[in-house]
């Protein structure tokens, strides 16, 4: 999720009508466009999602960037499993980058993942695997996963399944050996935001990094062990290859983490 006001990341002029809306009595969901960037929304000004036209597997908000950092510090996962679907925009970017790895997505609404299907080009990933239903039921029963990114959010902000300490004890069963979770982390709510922060911290025994984000994400990235903390250029040598196919500066967003978590990263 992102919210309308960082400028550059408006998911459209709301002076135009959006180019498609579909409402299923819980949900609504809104499609704009402008020039090739192509934005879904639920009925208010808080994009969930955005589409590239020209180059799908690029992540447009620098939040979505930043996640594909998860790479760096967990290289050539097996198995990703993504908590919220959304347009599908880090599902594109994944199978791009990696596309002989297993991609699996939980995704509550219906309508959010038709719309996905039919305006956002989830079509075209035919082999990702898409649950539907809530996050906290299927991760009682999902197979062990190498990378899991959990960002649940509905109209009203963070998803609310995410304060219960069981939906943390089912989320950390499913991390396989070596595994990575990351956790966006955005609320109106300060206080919220903070709840957040300091249950992931809690809930891992490993160093928690952050990447916080113009615009108010906070990324946090939690190993189930012990991990092999990366060394300083080879990091951000590797951040500039795997950016430039998809077009995005991942060597800044690199740069910018390791100087907030100098602290706890090797030089």
């Amino acid at each position: 999720m992102y919210h309308d006001r960082e400028r550059e990341h408006r998911p459209a002029n709301h002076s135009h009508p959006p180019i498609f809306s579909a409402t299923d009595g819980k949900d609504t969901v809104c499609v704009y466009q402008e020039g090739n960037r192509r934005t879904l929304t639920l009925g208010s000004n808080v994009a969930q999602s955005a589409l590239d036209l020209s180059l799908p597997a690029r992540p447009v908000y620098r939040y979505t960037q930043g996640i594909l950092i998860s790479l760096l510090l967990r290289p050539a996962p097996e198995r990703i499993t993504l908590l919220g679907l959304g347009g599908g925009s880090l599902a594109h970017s994944f199978r791009a980058l990696l596309p002989r790895c297993r991609i699996q997505a939980v995704e509550r609404s219906a309508l959010v993942f038709n719309v996905a299907r039919d305006w956002f080009g989830l079509a075209q990933l035919d082999d990702l695997d898409v649950h539907l239903g809530e996050a906290a039921g299927f991760l009682k029963f999902a197979a062990p996963t190498d990378l899991l990114i959990c960002d649940l959010y509905d109209p009203r902000g963070m998803d609310g399944a995410q304060e219960s300490e069981t939906f943390f004890d089912d989320l950390i069963a499913r991390l396989a050996p070596g595994a990575l979770a990351v956790f966006n982390i955005w609320s109106h709510n300060y206080r919220q935001e903070q709840q957040m922060l300091e249950r992931v911290r809690n809930r891992f025994e490993t160093p928690v990094l952050t990447l916080r984000i113009e615009g108010g994400n906070c990324l946090n990235f939690a190993f189930r062990d012990p991990p092999t903390l990366p060394r300083r250029k080879p990091f951000l040598e590797s951040a500039l290859l795997m950016g430039k196919p998809l077009n995005i500066p991942l060597h800044r967003l690199a740069r910018t983490f390791w100087g907030q978590n100098s602290h706890i990263l090797r030089q």
